[in-house]
């Protein structure tokens, strides 16, 4: 009889540590992101000049500057222009920094884009890269539209 009050309790142990394991492993999840605000720059102005076939962008930036690796250029062209029309973009061009039509000084990112149809409307938007791998993307707002 003693044998099968062990094994009882034994399955008992089992089943409360199968049980402990389980509740712990409840909770949020999610994955690891990189916290090293230092590292993490900002657009933290930017303003658009157009020309018939071209944008002209100057943006400020703040943080990290030194971490910027490339900006990807979104743009979306329409025939009307619409302020408040979700932005879809139509066009990404990464540019990096060593391109001929970027100019970067000191926190201040100069940009010219070359290329539009003078009929249309662009918005845009401007995302920075950064060289630290796992941080995300830095993101302007939405500018625009520029129309002629």
């Amino acid at each position: 009889m003693q044998n099968s009050g062990n094994r009882h309790t034994v399955k008992l142990l089992v089943f409360a540590l199968i049980a402990a394991m389980c509740l712990a492993g409840c909770g949020k999840k999610d994955w690891p992101s990189v916290q090293a605000r230092e590292d993490v720059f900002t657009w933290e102005e930017v303003s658009v000049e157009r020309e018939p076939v071209c944008l002209n962008i100057s943006a400020r930036l703040g943080g990290a500057v030194h971490n910027l690796a490339g900006v990807l250029l979104e743009l979306e062209g329409s025939p009307g222009a619409c302020p408040e029309c979700p932005f879809l973009p139509s066009r990404r061009i990464f540019l990096e920094l060593s391109a001929p039509q970027v100019q970067m000084t000191g926190s201040r990112l100069l940009i010219s884009h070359c290329g539009l149809k003078a009929e249309q409307a662009y918005r845009l938007r401007l995302r920075g890269t950064n060289r630290m791998p796992g941080i995300e993307d830095s993101v302007s707002k939405v500018l625009g539209p520029f129309a002629q």
